[in-house]
């Protein structure tokens, strides 16, 4: 189960990851192959400090996991 933050109520930030061919991020980090990878974190850093990444289908998917893991935030699309 996805860990959730429903007191948190200022903005997210969720962006989604480009991996290469071979199932990594420019900075070198692998993550595979497979759906498209997304990355959700709090403004300041206090509930995540180091994000969270997700996969998920589309852009539409990923807000949905965005409001499940900040239900009551602001999602910066």
């Amino acid at each position: 189960m996805t860990t959730t933050f429903p007191n948190y109520t200022k903005r997210v930030y969720l962006n989604r990851v480009i991996l290469n061919r071979g199932g990594y991020t420019s900075d070198g980090i692998y993550f595979g192959t497979g759906d498209r990878l997304y990355f959700v974190q709090d403004y300041d850093g206090d509930c995540l400090p180091y994000g969270y990444y997700f996969r998920a289908i589309d852009r539409e998917d990923a807000l949905e996991v965005g409001r499940h893991i900040f239900p009551n935030a602001k999602i910066k699309k």
